[in-house]
């Protein structure tokens, strides 16, 4: 039997062992972008500077308060006065412990801890392509994820999204592996296990509520692989699945700071409960950001489960395909920080476009690996489907589903590098 330390052993050598250097690679890259935005370019913008590297108008400028305000709770009461989500933001807790630790109060001391995590969700990404693709052009793949502008918000400032995004990816990879290898083995397992509860805790400690989807996108994937391919998997493949989904599920029922979620879990009137949270959520983003100015169908409600599966498509475009053209114009939003925001995410839209194209390249050309590749595309659309359900901001909503629209982007590399590759060989034998 492996010992914890062998376990532990074996899931970081998949990390470290086999792209050491690429992770290095993604890691320096963000840290010196980071601070590069955080200590030149952004002080020499003073219009969208709120002090201390922080761009104003965000998240992260009420949680660089409250991490200094809790780090001073610390240093006075001790250790006991730390809390990992005070006022339900654990990046702020987070950050007070970062603060209280090293004794500098700035927000760059987050950033190695945001490169680490977005390069590990840069190499996870590069992991579920190089399933499908020769690693070469699965490098290429990741290069939405890591080099669209809009990246910068999410890892040069204190904020959730990494946390999120680096779990997800991690989780979606678990499930990209389990399809494209339907024998396997307990230590194939026990790796998959040890990275399964890694990803789930990344997602728990800022967005546990994000468990639910992520689970309902895992059953959805299994039940593609397991019961509508004829692809024969051995018993221990079903062990491990179950096992994995096991932990996702204990992920969701440890105690969180939103008891919405608990009294979710607890209910017999499941879907019932489960409409009721999704229509609080939506009017929630609705109802509480009044200066944002990118909100989208706000009287749209859910009092049953058929109002959800009728707005789904609605909300699925939306997910897709916004923020739409009327919206990329520098002069709708309400501050400097919001109009070059709109104006980057026209230019990453238009990119955005020209990649799905090349999703349906990819299918039409990766006959070999079409069933990984499902899974690939049905999950991070799960994902941005559940999301588009509850966020009408689409602010809001550009940050929240980035890991997964970059999946199906990266795709889009893929079937774009395909098409070429093969019009070249194309007319080499002419």
């Amino acid at each position: 039997m492996c010992s914890h330390h062998e376990i532990i052993r074996l899931s970081l050598s998949v990390y470290c062992e086999r792209h050491f250097y690429f992770l290095q690679a993604n890691l320096i890259w963000v840290l010196l972008v980071g601070f590069l935005f955080q200590l030149i370019i952004l002080p020499s913008l003073p219009n969208l500077h709120a002090g201390h590297g922080l761009i104003k108008g965000g998240d992260w400028t009420r949680f660089h308060r409250l991490a200094t305000e809790t780090a001073k709770k610390i240093e006075r009461n001790g250790w006991h006065a730390w809390e990992l989500r005070p006022q339900g933001q654990a990046p702020a807790g987070i950050a007070a412990a970062l603060y209280c630790v090293t004794d500098i109060y700035k927000p760059w001391i987050f950033l190695p801890l945001n490169a680490t995590l977005f390069a590990l969700g840069a190499v996870c990404l590069f992991e579920i392509f190089s399933l499908l693709v020769p690693r070469q052009l699965a490098l290429l793949g990741i290069f939405p994820l890591v080099l669209f502008p809009s990246a910068i918000i999410i890892y040069a400032q204190i904020h959730k999204d990494v946390f999120s995004i680096a779990g997800i990816l991690i989780l979606i990879w678990i499930w990209t592996r389990f399809t494209h290898y339907p024998k396997t083995n307990w230590r194939f397992i026990l790796n998959q296990m040890v990275i399964t509860a890694v990803g789930c805790l990344l997602v728990w400690t800022v967005r546990p509520y994000l468990l639910q989807p992520v689970l309902a996108s895992s059953l959805l994937a299994t039940m593609v692989v397991g019961f509508l391919t004829r692809k024969k998997r051995n018993l221990l493949w079903w062990t491990g699945i179950i096992l994995c989904l096991l932990i996702q599920t204990s992920y969701m029922h440890m105690r969180v700071t939103t008891p919405r979620v608990k009294n979710l879990l607890a209910t017999s009137d499941y879907i019932t409960k489960l409409v009721a949270t999704l229509d609080a959520r939506r009017v929630g983003f609705a109802t509480g950001y009044p200066n944002a100015k990118s909100k989208i169908d706000t009287d749209v409600r859910f009092h049953s489960l058929t109002d959800i599966i009728s707005y789904s498509p609605r909300a699925l475009q939306i997910g897709l395909f916004s923020p739409f053209y009327s919206m990329w114009s520098a002069h709708h939003g309400h501050s400097l920080e919001a109009n070059l925001i709109r104006q980057v995410s026209g230019m990453e839209m238009i990119l955005t476009y020209i990649l799905f194209i090349g999703v349906g390249l990819l299918l039409c050309l990766n006959k070999d690996h079409r069933l990984t590749l499902v899974v690939v595309i049905l999950m991070p659309l799960t994902l941005i489907l559940v999301l588009s359900l509850v966020v009408c901001n689409i602010g809001t909503l550009y940050r929240m589903r980035y890991g997964d629209l970059q999946i199906l982007n990266g795709l889009g590399v893929l079937g774009w590098g395909l098409w070429l590759q093969r019009r070249v060989e194309a007319r080499k034998n002419n």
